[in-house]
Formats: C-alpha cells, structure tokens, sequence
C-alpha cells in the first residue's frame, strides 16, 4: 500500500485519525470557555494520564476549538528546571500586545466602566512589578483578563508536562487562576501532566482541588479501538482480518501511543488491501522498536539507570517503595535517590507518592523486558542498548545470573559491582557509593 496514503501518524503527540475516548474532555473544555464569556464562572482543568495517553493531542484539539470561538491561545510546555513563571510573565506581555492589535482594548474598557459606573480595571501599562511571582503573576492574569472582556474576546492557556513545575511556579499559577476564576473574567486553562500532578498541585495551594477540574485518561476501550481501526483502514481503501484485529485490540494496552505507531508500521509493512495477522506480527516489533528509540530514547540510559528499572519491573507492583528497589539493587539510600531523580528528568518514571515510583507509562516495563530478552523489530536497527547505534546488529540475550529473578546480565557491569558489594564491609558500602 502507498505509504503516502498512510491513514496514521508514526510520531508522539500527532492527531490520530479519530479523537477516542475524549469527546467529554473536549466537551467540558469548550463548555467553560463558551460560560467565560458569557461573564459566568468555570472551572480550570487538569488532564492526568501516564505517557502515550493523548494528553497532548487533547490539548491540541481544544486549543483548536477555542480558536474557533473568540480566543487568543497560548501553548506552552513546561522543561524539567526551567523558570516557567518568568517566562509566562514574558508571554503574557505578547498577549496583552495581541490583545491591543484587535482592538483599541483601553478605550473600550473606559467606554464600558462609564457606562456601568464599575470599578477601575487594572491596565497592562500601569501596575508596577511587587517582586513577588505570586502578587505578579495574578495581575497580569487579571490584566490579561479585563482586556479580553473588553474587546468580547477570551484567553486560553494550555501548559503541557505540568509535573515539571517547581512549587513556588505552580503555587504562583494557581493563585492567578483563582484571582480570575473569583472576578469570572474570561481567562481559561487547561493543564496536562502525569498522574501525579494531582498531588503537586494540592501540596502548592490548599484549594487547588476545589478551583481545577480533574480528567483522568483512562486507556482506550476494545470498542473504541476495534472503531478506530476499521474505520480509518476502510477509509483508505483497505480491511483488517478478524483475527489480525483481535490481537490489536488485545495487546495494544489501551495506549493511543502504541495503537498510532503499531497502526502505522502495519500500513507499511502489508503488501495487500487486507491486513494479515503476518503483517500485525511483524509491524508490532517495530513499533515497540521506534517507540523505544524515538519516543522514550531508551539509548540515553545508562547501565544503573537500566538495572533500575528492569528491578522494578521485576518487583512488579504499579507504585514500589524506593527502599524496596534500593534493596534489591543493593544501593545506598543516597545512591538510589539519585537514580530515581535522573529518571524522573528523562521521563522514565515519576513519583506516584513521596518515597515511592511509577513507570510513567505502562509501555516502559513492556520495553524494558523486551530489551532484556533481545527481542527486536525486522529492522533492528535502533540503539537500544548500552554502546548502541543504529548500524549495529542486534545484540544476542546473554545468560541471566546474579539473581534468581535475572535482574543483572553476565556481561552487566551492574552485576560485577553487586557481587563486589557483597564482599564489602558496611562502611566500605557507604565510600564506595
């Protein structure tokens, strides 16, 4: 099949060709947006769900629809250490100067104060910075806002990654969302993050969950998978075997991520309008191949970071204890803290609850097991592995020793630094970490 007829994307955060499971988060969204304007009070929202849920691809859709209705959006994603609140003031500027394109927004705002004998609005040009974040952030999300009222406009703000928000950043938002929530001016926001994002949120402001609107993704249905896959393979001219279906719907986890790669590599790989079990077979390890490389860049990590995460898989459980995979690597209390934040910063895991982790995707322990037992894509090109690159051949599985549950490799340097760990004294442990 022509690949420029390729109904399905093959890259993280593109629109898939059915919005599944997600036409209540789309609803809600736009609802609020339709109320700010019309001077009526909404709530913000928060989109949790782990990667490769859509979450991006959701607030793209929205940030669409809202375009369509009179709303100036702005999309920002959040990086892991950066200075989100400075930059957000800085953005906010670029909108108030949108803002006075449209219209002459002061005059308008004087014609309506005149007219209504309401208070004085506070103007972009006229409120002086107080130092605070906070007190900053909040008067320009209520400039922000009053220019928009003025000129029948709303604005909207999408923030992407919101787990990577430091406490006084998201502290600092939070406060400006509910200033412009209490004043009903047509400001909306949608958030998205990892599922822990609802705890961080709570931890920065105490009424944080009483101002946002929570939507938990939930993995798509076997209905709504069976749905998208006919549907967008009849639409470019081919089928799909029942059987070859079956094992989709089966094995593609619910993850709209897997689902568009796994999709688009079958395209690719069938030489006929149907669709065989044989094409479905061999596409799924590429797609666990180019998820792995291009998606999650599992090249990056290196021989600790790996072992890691193949010990929580091994341990099995959604949320582990840090200690409990610190002793089944042997590691030092600080030694493993220090795992656990470099694979966090990557996007490998996050923490669930203080003192625990979680795969930030149920794809990762699923690669993870399929790297350690050697199995690759028709094209096995990807560097999966530790020295890795894209011409090398695929490693072949070695011999699993160390441990009863093949945790660490023979050739592991892992494994030869745990059997050296055994043979050190306590403090001897502690100098060597």
């Amino acid at each position: 099949m022509h690949l420029n007829e390729n109904p399905f994307l093959r890259f993280a955060g593109g629109r898939p060709p059915e919005i599944l499971g997600s036409g209540d988060e789309v609803d809600a969204a736009l609802v609020a947006c339709k109320r700010l304007l019309g001077g009526r009070a909404a709530r913000p929202m928060l989109l949790l769900g782990p990667r490769g849920s859509g979450k991006t691809v959701l607030l793209k859709e929205i940030g669409d629809f809202a375009a369509q209705s009179n709303y100036l959006v702005l999309r920002l994603e959040v990086s892991s250490g950066a200075s989100f609140g400075a930059a957000l003031l800085a953005d906010i500027e670029r909108v108030l100067a949108a803002f006075s394109r449209f219209a002459d927004w002061r005059s308008a705002a004087s014609d309506r104060l005149e007219a209504t004998g309401g208070a004085v609005a506070i103007l972009p040009n006229e409120s002086d910075p107080s130092g605070s974040l906070e007190t900053d952030l909040a008067d320009r999300f209520e400039a922000v806002g009053n220019a928009a009222r003025a000129i029948g406009m709303g604005w909207l703000l999408l923030v992407d990654e919101l787990q990577n928000l430091s406490k006084a950043d998201l502290a600092a938002l939070l406060a400006a969302l509910h200033r412009v929530n209490q004043l009903a001016l047509p400001v909306m926001f949608v958030g998205a993050g990892l599922p822990n994002a609802a705890r961080l949120v709570a931890e920065a402001k105490a009424y944080a969950e009483r101002l946002l609107f929570f939507c938990d993704l939930k993995p798509l249905s076997p209905k709504a998978i069976k749905s998208v896959l006919v549907t967008s393979f009849k639409k470019a001219g081919a089928s799909i075997a029942p059987n070859a279906l079956d094992v989709m719907v089966k094995e593609s986890l619910g993850s709209p991520l897997l689902l568009r790669i796994w999709a688009a590599c079958v395209w690719e790989m069938s030489r006929g309008q149907v669709i065989t079990m044989r094409d479905v077979e061999l596409a799924k390890a590429d797609a666990f191949d180019e998820i792995a490389h291009d998606v999650f860049r599992f090249d990056r990590l290196d021989a600790r970071e790996r072992a890691f995460l193949q010990a929580m898989v091994v341990l099995g459980d959604d949320s582990l204890r840090l200690n409990d995979i610190r002793a089944a690597l042997m590691l030092a209390p600080h030694a493993a803290a220090a795992l656990k934040r470099r694979l966090v910063r990557k996007g490998f895991i996050y923490s669930s609850r203080r003192g625990y982790a979680a795969f930030a995707s149920a794809l990762i322990p699923v690669i993870v097991e399929r790297i350690r037992l050697g199995v690759r894509g028709s094209g096995a090109t990807h560097a999966l592995d530790k020295g890795g690159g894209r011409d090398k051949k695929p490693a072949t599985p070695k011999a699993a020793v160390g441990s009863e549950d093949g945790l660490f490799t023979r050739k592991s340097s892992a494994c030869r630094r745990s059997k050296r760990w055994q043979a050190q004294a306590p403090h001897q442990r502690q100098a060597a970490w």
